[in-house]
């Protein structure tokens, strides 16, 4: 998708009729003969800070974002539970592929509804385990001045990445965009609140919560906790972590009976998918597809065969 900004990304989307056809699925990268990469979304609901890893992986990779239910209806909430997410996504993924191996990767908080539908092939970018962060880390990790100065040094980072000044100016524009946004919504959202505590005052409808789907995923993650996966497991790490002395395996040793493969790749938590960054992390993960190469091809025979035995 070649477009500069979410907003027309999503309207040419729409246009396509894939969110009329699909409900989770956005497909981002359609060539190729490769077998479907599924990467689910983080705790924003949306699939489309997935476009560059998209692009960086190459034109014979098929890439298809899973979002939010809430996302593509604007009337529905996401699922407030991991495992009722999963149950759903998998429905929707086995339609569009019946048969497997499945190549299922989450970031971030995708990683957790990831782990929680795994079949064959399963990736994290930059995905803690669950209660991976004690009390006091987790204060670093999310409030305070170490949490600020830790954000500007990594855009400072990712700034640098970029070989040119324009690219560079290119990125700083997209950030104060982002910000602008940030604040709009929360300060749309901090009115929204106000309406609903002065409407149970009056007694009137509550009107619909903007940021329904946002609690609801928070909710799903803080009551998650997975049971052991009897299978191997790539984690992709982000080179720059708010923890010092930080598990290289971010908890998951004690839900993985098989063989943890960790990755350091260049970015911070939130931008391993996004230029520049995209670049490392598609490099690192490159491999890993081509070992456990597949083809739709070999799918479309199978389902082919299964037709014609019913």
């Amino acid at each position: 998708i070649g477009s500069p900004t979410v907003e027309k990304s999503a309207v040419e989307l729409a246009r396509g009729g894939v969110l009329a056809s699909w409900k989770y699925l956005v497909p981002l990268q359609t060539v190729g003969n490769r077998l479907p990469l599924f990467c689910i979304h983080a705790a924003g609901g949306n699939v489309l800070f997935y476009r560059d890893l998209a692009n960086e992986l190459g034109n014979d990779q098929p890439f298809y974002g899973v979002q939010a239910r809430g996302v593509a209806d604007k009337s529905e909430t996401a699922h407030d539970r991991i495992e009722e997410m999963a149950a759903a996504y998998l429905k929707e993924i086995l339609s569009f592929q019946p048969t497997g191996p499945y190549r299922l990767c989450g970031a971030s908080f995708g990683g957790l509804v990831a782990f929680e539908a795994a079949r064959q092939l399963l990736a994290l970018f930059d995905t803690a385990a669950p209660a991976f962060f004690v009390p006091e880390n987790q204060a670093h990790r999310t409030g305070g001045l170490s949490s600020i100065l830790f954000r500007v040094k990594a855009i400072g980072n990712q700034i640098a990445e970029f070989e040119d000044w324009r690219s560079r100016l290119r990125f700083i524009h997209s950030k104060l965009a982002k910000l602008n946004k940030r604040v709009r919504r929360k300060i749309a959202w901090r009115k929204n609140q106000f309406a609903i505590e002065y409407n149970k005052v009056t007694g009137r409808a509550l009107p619909q919560n903007m940021m329904r789907n946002h609690a609801a995923i928070r909710d799903a993650r803080d009551n998650y906790m997975p049971g052991k996966f009897d299978g191997d497991l790539l984690l992709f790490r982000a080179s720059e972590q708010p923890v010092a002395n930080i598990d290289p395996y971010l908890g998951w040793g004690r839900f993985v009976h098989g063989k943890i493969t960790a990755t350091v790749v260049k970015g911070t938590h939130g931008a391993l998918t996004e230029y520049p960054f995209a670049t490392d992390l598609a490099s690192n993960l490159k491999p890993f597809l081509e070992a456990h190469a597949g083809s739709m091809g070999a799918i479309e025979k199978r389902r082919s065969r299964a037709a014609c035995s019913l």
